[in-house]
């Protein structure tokens, strides 16, 4: 669990470096997917559950996409003025970026209007950012916060029906509150370096299915290190490709201040086949 709160963490630093809230909503669990009356679930059921709550694009194993950024939208809310040579030079910048779950992105750059001067700053800036952006995707959004039941030291059985799950390593902390369709609402965590919480947002899918109930589109984090505060908000929208719905908008905001906006055009999406045991 604290990979992930890393990932977030170094998205928000990007974020920093470069430089709105919906309630959640739970779309009704299937009969199926529902906890018996009796607590704990075994432990193994808790990680099931929570894993079916939310879309995960399962299978998915590679994202080739080119990433944009709204510059103008981002200069006109910092009410910042850019000579038009300039503006045009970055609006025209393209990231190109192969990214796979626990590997860092392979990322290039296509100036397609004009270089900048400082293109190796924004590069770095850039290729920061979008780094932290797509270990928060694998971690977060495309993946379960739990990938068993042997994660998991304690249930607590809350009055509305939800449970708040304790995880714990050998020097980090994480507890997980859970709605009454077993859906992931609030994180807390604690490690020797950092604490915090992180408050997710779901919206019902166009048509719920088992295994597309509801899709994350939004995080909320705040993140402590020593007396500084670090907060981001991630909201995101997906497009579908090859069978996956996949982010086609990213909107983050750090600190309250700065809206940064991404756009994935031109993905392409690769897939992890299954194996199937040989007959006998």
């Amino acid at each position: 669990m604290l990979r992930r709160i890393l990932a977030l963490s170094l998205l928000s630093l990007g974020a920093a470096g470069l430089i709105a809230q919906q309630p959640a909503v739970s779309a009704p669990t299937p009969d199926g997917l529902k906890p018996s009356s009796t607590f704990p679930l075994d432990p193994a059921k808790y990680a099931t559950l929570v894993r079916d709550s939310y879309y995960h694009p399962n299978q998915l194993s590679g994202l080739n996409c080119n990433v944009s950024v709204d510059w103008a939208s981002l200069f006109a809310s910092l009410k910042t003025s850019v000579p038009p040579e300039r503006l045009k030079a970055v609006q025209g910048l393209i990231a190109h970026v192969q990214s796979s779950p626990g590997k860092v992105p392979t990322i290039t750059f296509d100036w397609t209007a004009g270089v900048i001067n400082e293109k190796d700053q924004m590069e770095s800036s850039i290729r920061q950012m979008v780094s932290g952006f797509y270990q928060m995707y694998w971690s977060m959004f495309a993946d379960s916060p739990l990938k068993s039941g042997s994660e998991i030291k304690k249930v607590e059985p809350q009055p509305d029906g939800g449970s708040i799950l304790y995880i714990e390593t050998a020097n980090s902390t994480t507890n997980i509150t859970l709605d009454k369709n077993n859906v992931p609402v609030h994180y807390t965590f604690s490690a020797p370096t950092m604490s915090g919480t992180i408050d997710p947002t779901y919206t019902p899918s166009p048509n719920p299915v088992p295994g597309d109930l509801r899709r994350l589109t939004e995080i909320k984090v705040s993140n402590h290190v020593g007396t500084s505060t670090m907060d981001v908000d991630v909201t995101l929208d997906y497009q579908s490709v090859g069978g996956f719905y996949i982010p086609q908008h990213a909107i983050f905001a750090v600190g309250g201040a700065y809206s940064l906006k991404m756009e994935f055009s031109g993905c392409a999406v690769s897939k992890e086949i299954p194996l199937v045991p040989d007959a006998k």
